[in-house]
Order: structure tokens, then C-alpha cells, then sequence
């Protein structure tokens, strides 16, 4: 099933921040990503609840943040929440009413990385066909920065051949890395093969090139992946789900 764009909503988009824009609350003013211009995207899955135990730490490392939620991801966490941690709302579509220009490549121009966290088969799918059919796809399409994915779908859906083929592919694009995934209990309760690895045990891993279960290319120099975004042990989405 592919993600299908949100219809227009006045409240669901806003001008991205500026370069220079005043910290929002909860934001360190010396955290290792000071400065640094995030844009945190997203999708459909069952992990899309760690996204904003992420954004936390992202805020409480300094970061300079934008959200994006696809329409899949609405189905599983409400923009709601993001907005009270961002201080303002989440980006949900390119066609939102009063919005001045092309977010996406807005989007895209400030950024120093775009997080997809989580990301699900689907949107590795799209990403590596190129496409560009909502505000997710098409900031990445139109980013010049690297690109971070963590994706968390069922045991199946990752090891399934066509997938592994779009990983290769985004791999080869030489701008985007993969964080994870992790082994653990998913969410049919099922638990596969494979040693389970909490996110403790990954807290402050460098990101840096070609080390399993860090990002193989990309990431913000400097920059350390505070844990894995599915959270303590690895979630994965219904088979199914949109993006």
C-alpha cells in the first residue's frame, strides 16, 4: 500500500525556520549538534512513537529541527505531539493553504541531514525508484545533503529480496545511511531469530561509515546516533502499512 499525499490543512504546515531563528524551548544551547539543521521525517509504522522520544534528544543535543509526518504516520501518532515539543506544527503536505513557495526544496536547502526515522519497506521502495509524490519523498529527491534511515517493518519485509535490492540501491546513492535495524519482539509478538540488543547498548555510537547497524554512508560530521529510534528493543510495523 503506498503513501498516499494528506489532503490540504492550513495548521499542518509552516514556513521552515531560518537559519538565524532563536532557539525553542528545550533546546541545549551546547549540545554535540548545536547548529545543526535536522529534518526529521516520519512514516507509517508501528515505531513512529520512538520518533518523538528521538526529537527529544535530538532538541536536548541542540539540534535545529523540522518535522515532517507522512500521512501513514498520522495513523499512528498525532501531530499534536510533535507540535508540543517543536513548539509549533509538524510539516504534513506540500499543498497546505497560505504556505509561499516550494517547502521541499526549502526544506531540503536548510538542511545539514534528513532523519527518516522510522522508515518502512514502502518508503525504501519509493525512495529508491525516485519518487517524489509527497513532501517525505520529494525534500529527499531534492536533498543535497545525506540522508539517515532506520527502518522497522515486520522480519519478513526486511530480509525479502526486494527490499534488500532498495537498500543496495539508496546505499549506491552515496548519500544514504542506514541505522539498523536492530532484532527484537515485533509487533505480532512474535520474536526472530538473532541476539535482541537494547538501545542502551547503543547510546552515543559515532555515526560513521560501514559498521553494522550504524549508518554504511552519510550522517552529520560530529554528529552521534543517540540510540536506536525504535526505541529498547527494535518494533516493526504490520505488513501492510503505508509509509
Amino acid at each position: 500500500m503506498s503513501e498516499r499525499p494528506s489532503k490540504p490543512n492550513a495548521n499542518a504546515a509552516r514556513k521552515p525556520m531560518a537559519p538565524n531563528a532563536e532557539p525553542h524551548n528545550g533546546r541545549s544551547s551546547s549540545g554535540r549538534l548545536r547548529g545543526k539543521r535536522i529534518t526529521l521525517c516520519v512514516t507509517g509504522s508501528v515505531a513512529a512513537y520512538k520518533s518523538v522520544l528521538l526529537l527529544r534528544l535530538l532538541k536536548q543535543e541542540g539540534a535545529e529541527l523540522e518535522v515532517v509526518l507522512t500521512h501513514g504516520a498520522t495513523q499512528f501518532v498525532g501531530a499534536a505531539t510533535f507540535a508540543g515539543l517543536l513548539g509549533r506544527a509538524p510539516h504534513g503536505s506540500m499543498f497546505a493553504e497560505g504556505l509561499a513557495g516550494e517547502l521541499h526544496v526549502e526544506l531540503a536547502k536548510r538542511s545539514d541531514l534528513l532523519l527518516i526515522a522510522p522508515i518502512t519497506a514502502d518508503m525504501l521502495a519509493r525512495l529508491a525508484q525516485g519518487r517524489a509524490d509527497d513532501l517525505a519523498t520529494a525534500t529527499a529527491l531534492c536533498a543535497a545533503c545525506p540522508i539517515l534511515v532506520a527502518p522497522a517493518m515486520h522480519p519478513r519485509m526486511w530480509s525479502h529480496p526486494a527490499t534488500q535490492r532498495n537498500v543496495q540501491t539508496l546505499v549506491g546513492d552515496q548519500r544514504v545511511g542506514f541505522v539498523g535495524p536492530v532484532e527484537g519482539e515485533h509487533a505480532h509478538g512474535g520474536k526472530p531469530d538473532g541476539t535482541d540488543r537494547s538501545a542502551g547498548e547503543r547510546d552515543d555510537q559515532t555515526v560513521v561509515p560501514g559498521q553494522r547497524g550504524r549508518p554504511t554512508h552519510g550522517g552529520v560530521p560530529g554528529a552521534r546516533a543517540p540510540c536506536a529510534p525504535t526505541g529498547r528493543r527494535a518494533r516493526t510495523s504490520p505488513s501492510g502499512r503505508p509509509s
